[in-house]
């Protein structure tokens, strides 16, 4: 919402998103003026510049967080900057991977590729503050994988995770 200074009420400020791709998430670069949402219908991620005085956000690229010749029906969940800026992670639900986007130096995102989430279903996922773990919540695997990061690059380590279970996790959070 944006005030126009009166006590009255204010503007309400809308995004313009593609139709039928279903906006999920949102987030916001910490140091450019970049927003990005995830789609939920198609999996397509959206870059949009955003005015900081105005509030208005306009839709700059737009990227599938998928394999192109994958098949089956896609379901993105949650959207994470790592804390080294240089990197964002998409969840894919029914593809069962986490997409890796590079963050070029003017904030436009880069698909990378995808990996295995370790389970099935990854509703939701964190990045620990150091940058150096990823914790994911396979919703229907019934454990939290955790996945080994480089702090500097955001990138995976490539190594195997390891598993904490827990019945049906849906949301992670670090809290400080």
């Amino acid at each position: 919402m944006i005030s126009d200074g009166n006590a009255g009420l204010a503007t309400p400020v809308g995004i313009a998103a593609p139709e039928n791709y279903g906006p999920r998430h949102m987030v916001f670069h910490p140091l450019r003026p970049q927003a990005y949402i995830i789609c939920e219908r198609n999996g397509h991620l959206l870059t949009y510049d955003w005015n900081s005085a105005t509030g208005m956000l306009s839709l700059t690229d737009d990227i599938a967080s998928l394999p192109a010749d994958w098949k089956g029906q896609p379901a993105a969940a949650a959207i994470r900057i790592h804390p080294s800026q240089a990197t964002l992670y998409v969840s894919n639900r029914n593809h069962n991977s986490l997409a890796v986007f590079a963050l070029g130096a003017a904030g436009r995102a880069r698909w990378v590729g995808c990996f295995s989430s370790g389970g099935k279903t990854p509703r939701d996922f964190a990045i620990d503050p150091s940058g150096r773990w990823l914790l994911c919540a396979n919703q229907h695997s019934n454990h939290i994988a955790i996945h080994q990061l480089d702090p500097v690059t955001g990138l995976p380590a490539n190594q195997p995770p390891e598993f904490f279970s827990t019945a049906s996790p849906t949301c992670i959070l670090f809290a400080m």
